[in-house]
């Protein structure tokens, strides 16, 4: 009978430690999904002013007087798009 009891126990116990561990894992995912999307938009704002700095480059290697007022900032357009892009595979097709 005391048997019975402490399996009842520890039954109900690991229930509740799983019940534990899948809103814990649902809370992580949640919170890695942000930190994701967060990631994305400062790499999306990176390879924009890469993008500018190359540019300005190419222009001066080619002779030309290079257009530094590409430089003064990242059009917002392109950055709202890019928040919404989802995996790293999407950024990049974006940017191509």
């Amino acid at each position: 009978m005391q048997l019975s009891r402490e399996h009842q126990r520890l039954t109900e116990h690991s229930l509740d430690i799983e019940d534990q561990l899948t809103q814990l894992r649902q809370q992580n995912s949640a919170e890695l999904a942000s930190l994701e999307r967060q990631l994305l938009y400062e790499l999306s704002v990176c390879v924009l002013e890469l993008d500018a700095v190359v540019s300005v480059c190419v222009q001066s290697a080619n002779g030309e007087e290079p257009n530094i007022s590409c430089l003064l900032g990242v059009p917002r357009k392109i950055l709202t798009v890019t928040i919404q892009v989802i995996s790293f595979a999407e950024l990049f097709t974006f940017l191509m």
